[in-house]
């Protein structure tokens, strides 16, 4: 992570040089295809890094779905909430701070 000055363009630089890890859990009451599918359109994941996940998350009840800068991570896992919500299944996505 690279430390900046706490004046509005060192926030702005801390901001874009730290990675968030989005993680997919494992929840029985989402289908995998639905998982899946949300993997290749939000995150842009091939269909089969996207079962790969799924399955993975299935198996050892989470997965690393990628690493992304804090406002990316951020949009993407809202968008997936959002689109979980709609079809009436819990969120299934959180993010850390990577290291």
């Amino acid at each position: 992570m690279k430390h900046c000055a706490n004046d509005l363009m060192g926030q702005l630089c801390l901001c874009k040089t730290t990675k968030y890890t989005v993680i997919l859990i494992d929840n029985n009451a989402i289908s995998m295809s639905f998982t899946i599918s949300m993997l290749t359109e939000i995150f842009k994941k091939t269909t089969e890094e996207a079962i790969n996940i799924t399955i993975k998350a299935h198996n050892e009840g989470k997965s690393i779905v990628g690493v992304y800068s804090y406002e990316v991570a951020r949009a993407r896992i809202a968008l997936m909430d959002k689109k979980a919500t709609e079809h009436n299944y819990p969120p299934t996505t959180r993010m850390e701070y990577y290291q």
